[in-house]
């Protein structure tokens, strides 16, 4: 069974694609605190390694006394996400395979029309210039911080479930990374935020988009027992 934390993990991540003819390209290491307001006692972190076409995501967080740090991959080939995780108390590093089609999306998050607006604003986050966004759907609005000069997410937005902002930048064909968001219900209620504190330039391999060799997978331990 999997835990409370990589349930919320993944209801909230429903990640990243590879694309191996652009896995040389040049990246970035994008790291952000994101608040989640359904587990208000949860600290997050997310630190994304992108590239042209590329994503890989780490997540950190602290919830109840544990701290946990889970990666998160996407077999486009196999259309389904692989979680890594290591277990502190025996070391083992294990990795669980689910199929995009057996998670359920965020209820908050699940809407069926939305509109983007590219507003007059700009402003400088983490040392990267951003044009501000505002979507809004028939669930809840979202304002967020467009990078233009950060790799394109198109090519694997439709995987993030609970990414309003993804979702925006794919369907009003515009072109970037969001560094920065907020999305609240029609009440004005906030339901998620983050904002990046840190952008690196990264030159990837195609290997930084691949489940480590010393990763067991999880299934063939569960035929063991």
């Amino acid at each position: 069974m999997l835990s409370k934390i990589k349930l919320v993990a993944l209801s909230l991540f429903t990640l990243v694609v590879f694309n191996f003819s652009n896995a040389n390209a040049q990246g970035f290491v994008i790291g952000m605190k994101y608040n989640n307001a359904a587990v208000p006692n949860m600290n997050t972190e997310l630190v994304w390694n992108i590239n042209k076409g590329n994503c890989k995501l780490q997540m950190k967080t602290q919830y109840e006394g544990r701290n946990v740090s889970s990666f998160f991959y996407t077999d486009v080939a196999g259309n389904s996400i692989k979680m890594l995780e290591e277990n502190p108390a025996n070391q083992k590093k294990i990795f669980y395979t689910i199929n995009i089609n057996s998670l359920m999306p965020d209820a908050r998050f699940d809407y069926k029309r939305g509109r983007a607006n590219i507003l007059n604003e700009t402003k400088t986050i983490a040392g990267i210039s951003c044009k501000k966004v505002e979507y809004t759907t028939d669930k809840f609005t979202c304002e967020f911080w467009l990078a233009e000069s950060l790799p394109d997410v198109k090519s694997w937005s439709r995987f993030f479930q609970s990414y309003p902002e993804l979702n925006a930048i794919a369907e009003a064909g515009l072109s970037g990374f969001p560094l920065a968001s907020t999305v609240k219900d029609l009440l004005g209620n906030l339901l998620a935020s983050f904002e990046a504190t840190e952008v690196k330039p990264t030159q990837f391999s195609a290997s930084d988009f691949i489940v480590p060799s010393d990763y067991i997978d999880a299934s063939k331990l569960e035929r063991k027992k």
